[in-house]
């Protein structure tokens, strides 16, 4: 038995694409954010004029595709500034367990205000941390 690991294969090399042929769905979840550098050049120059559809795409490939923690929180900010209100309740997630109090309850007052579901209940518990 070698100690060498096998080369990886690619899935071109055995006739599948990243997407499955009978319904052309990504094959991974996160294989549908995945950009070009062209593509990921375009968008960031799109959102940098302000196009929020850009700049949450832009978010989802430093989030699920590159990882890049710095550039994810980026994005993410820059996409709650723009207004949606998805990043904007994960923003606050992320300034929560930053302990960062005072941000935590920014962004979930303006997630809450940009979608009344899912973030009052976020913002309870930072209005409850904030209390003690």
């Amino acid at each position: 038995m070698s100690d060498i690991p096998p080369e990886p294969i690619s899935l071109s090399k055995l006739g599948v694409s990243a997407s499955s042929s009978k319904t052309g769905q990504p094959i991974t979840p996160s294989s549908k954010y995945f950009l070009t550098k062209e593509e990921l050049s375009l968008c960031i120059e799109s959102a940098s004029k302000g196009d929020l559809k850009s700049a949450v795409t832009v978010l989802d490939f430093f989030t699920y595709v590159e990882y890049d923690a710095e550039k994810s929180v980026y994005w993410m900010k820059y996409a709650a500034e723009l207004g949606d209100s998805v990043a904007q309740h994960n923003l606050a997630m992320h300034y929560l367990q930053e302990r960062n109090l005072t941000e935590a309850k920014l962004w979930a007052e303006k997630a809450v205000e940009s979608d009344k579901n899912g973030s009052v209940d976020l913002l309870v518990e930072i209005n409850d941390m904030l209390a003690k």
